[in-house]
């Protein structure tokens, strides 16, 4: 199987997703933040690439886990992203909110350009994708591409999930945003209530990345409150557990460095079908990434 470019037609069942993750958005922002656990990613300023691994043991009855609390370098304009799960029958919302202007490159089949404009924002992408599943390891890989000579006040803001499990890529969505940046400043999270706070919430993070100039660095988590995160796993995965309210966090961060190698082990390459058209004095390269099956 192969994932063709063009696949920007939404369906019914998609369409229908709209209203849902809309809905999802407004809920969230009546939400006061005193309901929310915070914990930072401690990323190198600048960075193009930064990646973890996560995992949701359950989908609970209803919890926002934000991964991507971002502001761009240099400074500019920020993003929020996550999964918004609303209980075992129900696939999770998958979203980013950006407080800028964003233009569609491209966006995945299970994705469109719809459901924002919480608290402000004014682009972004959503969707429930299908490959979802609970205790399942997803990669998730966030990237800047510097701007062009052609386009040198936009720059090309990409999301990408691998299924560990299945060896499978997915695309998020390619957004342009009106101004040259050349990474992210930092990034954060947090674990937001949207059922009782009495509902068990978990999940898990590892292998946590950041890529600054051609060179990776470890990108470890930490947590004002070091009483709801605990290292597992021989230290190589890092769990967060919440059963009640929040409260007592401190002032000084908690670090829970994971052990884990010097820089990620990447995929190897693949492209098949690869056709280039000449118009002109211009050159356009079409091509296709295989499924890992």
């Amino acid at each position: 199987m192969t994932e063709h470019i063009n696949a920007l037609t939404l369906s019914q069942r998609s369409r229908s997703w709209v209203l849902k993750i809309w809905i999802s958005a407004v809920i969230i922002s009546a939400i006061p933040t005193t309901k929310a656990t915070n914990w930072q990613a401690n990323i190198k300023p600048g960075s193009d690439i930064v990646m973890n691994d996560l995992r949701w043991p359950v989908w609970d009855a209803g919890t926002y886990y934000c991964f991507w609390y971002m502001s761009f370098y240099p400074k500019f304009s920020s993003l929020y992203g996550g999964v918004a799960v609303h209980g075992p029958k129900q696939l999770p919302g998958m979203f980013t909110s950006y407080w800028c202007v964003t233009e569609t490159i491209y966006e995945g089949p299970e994705f469109y350009g719809k459901g924002f404009g919480a608290e402000g924002s004014k682009g972004g992408a959503n969707g429930a994708p299908a490959f979802q599943r609970p205790n399942s390891w997803y990669r998730m890989v966030m990237r800047t591409f510097p701007p062009t000579k052609e386009a040198d006040k936009k720059t090309l803001v990409g999301w990408w999930i691998k299924d560990v499990e299945k060896n499978r890529w997915h695309t998020h969505s390619i957004l342009s945003i009106p101004e040259a940046v050349t990474g992210f400043q930092a990034n954060s999270g947090f674990v937001e209530a949207l059922a009782p706070e009495s509902t068990p919430r978990a999940f898990e993070r590892r292998l946590g990345y950041c890529r600054l100039n051609g060179k990776w660095y470890d990108s470890p988590l930490s947590a004002n409150d070091e009483r709801k995160f605990k290292l597992i796993n021989d230290s190589t995965v890092v769990r967060f557990n919440r059963t009640g309210p929040d409260g007592g966090a401190k002032k000084e961060q908690t670090f829970f460095p994971t052990k884990q190698s010097p820089a990620p082990a990447l995929d190897k390459l693949l492209i098949d079908q690869a056709t280039a058209y000449r118009f002109g004095n211009q050159v356009t390269v079409e091509w296709r990434i295989p499924r890992g099956d």
